[in-house]
Formats: structure tokens, C-alpha cells, sequence
């Protein structure tokens, strides 16, 4: 008797399912070996934490670490600040009219990063206003705050569907536009709002197509140096920053599932 068609399709696509992860988690493995090797190539004969050693006592990769650092946190800041504020002021529209805007926020996300990149470092050159943290933060806002306006808009909706009366309530109590923004609406979204700053965050640490171009010896960030290093030479320092990263991404991926069951737009 023949076996049942079903379950044999529910074979293959979890072989192919752990194929696939397979073939995902190799080169991130290989990255990690390579970090904690003796070798400089994927080579490991005894295993050591000299490259991180090294990369904690390069001042290079210090400063480079430091200025992805701060550009990161100045970015995610204003992304979520204007995020919420431009978010709030859609809420005043018809549907059709927020729903025109959303889409137009949405082009940056679907545009060539490197279309946006050539445009930005043409413009900032000819401001002369390359090669510093804020060229870093304006060039970088271009392509975080969509995600961060789309994110918003989604937590108040999801709010005022479940708390409909709280807003004509602040204002029948004679709350000003600011008091309900900061007040009323800020603290109960701020689970929301921590969240969409961690995305954002990520999205700019991670951002490397941009920084090619506006960054230069006086702002170098972590992407850019992996870059160099990867184009001149092949160094286990690099394997020791990835490695570094895959442990942020798994830190971040830990605290978003932790708090994922208090945010709003579930």
C-alpha cells in the first residue's frame, strides 16, 4: 500500500527547510571560527581570543565602533521623534489621504539605496558637508525615518482603536496638542516606541552603501572599515567584528521576542 501523499511533502520541505538553514548558518559558523582560530584563514588548530584582544586594543577600531555609536543613537532618536510626531499629525486626515502619504514614504524603501547615495554625496559636496557625524545622521534619516513613520502609524492606529476615547477625553479636559502627544500618548507607546528605536538603530548601524560615500578618514564607521579591510587585505579583526555583530543581532532578536508580547499593534 502506498504511503500518503501528504506526509512525504511535509518530508521534503523540512529537509529543504533545514538544507536551507544549513547553508544560512555556514558562513555565519565559518565567521566565528575564524574570530576564535589561531589562523588567519579558516584554519583551526588550536582556538584563541587573540584577535579580540587585538581589536579591543586598536584604537582604529575603537573610533570606528565609537562613531557608528553615536551616528546610530542620534539617528534612531530623531528617526522615532519625527516618526511619532509625523505619525501623530497623519491621524488629522482622511483615510485616503493618510494612506496617499504612507505610500509615498514607502519609495525610499523600494528605491536603490545606492540611487539615494549618489544623489546625497553629489548634494553634500556641493555644501561642502561631507565627511562628519551629521552629514552620517541627515544622509542616513533619508532612508530610516519611512520605516519608523510606517511603524508608528501602525502603534496609534492600533491604539486608538483600543482606547478610542482617550484622546477626546484629554482634550475635553483642556489638554494642548503637545500635553496629549507627550502626556497622554508617549507613555503608553512607549513599549512601541522602544521597539521601533532598536529597528531603527539596527538599520543604522548596519547601513554601509551610504557611508561609503559620505564618510571619510575623519568619520570612518565600522562598515567602512570592514570594507577597506576586506578590499586590502583579508584580516581575522573583521571575522571578530562580524562575529561581534551576529551577537548583537541575536541580543536585539532576545529582547524584541521578550517584549514583543506588550507592544500594541499585535
Amino acid at each position: 500500500m502506498n504511503e500518503p501523499v501528504i506526509p512525504n511533502i511535509k518530508k521534503v520541505i523540512s529537509l529543504l527547510s533545514i538544507l536551507i538553514l544549513m547553508i544560512i548558518s555556514l558562513p555565519l559558523i565559518s565567521i566565528v571560527l575564524i574570530s576564535i582560530s589561531d589562523s588567519q584563514y579558516l584554519v583551526v588548530n588550536k582556538f584563541t581570543f587573540r584577535w579580540y584582544l587585538d581589536v579591543f586594543a586598536s584604537s582604529s577600531w575603537i573610533t570606528a565602533g565609537f562613531n557608528s555609536a553615536i551616528v546610530a543613537l542620534i539617528t534612531s532618536l530623531l528617526a522615532v521623534l519625527v516618526g511619532f510626531m509625523t505619525a501623530d499629525g497623519l491621524m488629522k486626515f482622511k483615510l485616503q489621504i493618510r494612506n496617499g502619504v504612507l505610500q509615498l514614504f514607502i519609495i525610499p524603501l523600494i528605491t536603490p539605496v545606492i540611487i539615494f547615495a549618489v544623489a546625497i554625496f553629489l548634494l553634500f559636496s556641493y555644501l561642502h558637508f561631507l565627511d562628519n557625524v551629521l552629514a552620517l545622521v541627515f544622509s542616513q534619516i533619508v532612508i530610516i525615518i519611512p520605516i519608523s513613520i510606517s511603524l508608528c502609524y501602525i502603534s496609534l492606529i492600533k491604539f486608538i482603536e483600543t482606547n478610542p476615547n482617550v484622546i477626546h477625553a484629554s482634550k475635553t479636559m483642556g489638554a494642548k496638542y503637545h500635553e496629549i502627544l507627550f502626556i497622554v500618548l508617549f507613555p503608553n507607546l512607549k513599549i512601541n516606541l522602544l521597539l521601533i528605536f532598536i529597528i531603527c538603530f539596527m538599520f543604522s548601524i548596519n547601513e554601509s552603501v551610504i557611508t561609503q560615500f559620505i564618510s571619510d578618514t575623519n568619520t570612518v564607521t565600522l562598515s567602512k572599515k570592514i570594507f577597506e579591510g576586506v578590499k586590502y587585505d583579508i584580516n581575522p579583526e573583521i571575522a571578530v567584528i562580524s562575529s561581534l555583530s551576529i551577537l548583537l543581532s541575536i541580543i536585539v532578536y532576545v529582547v524584541i521576542r521578550k517584549i514583543s508580547g506588550k507592544i500594541i499593534w499585535k
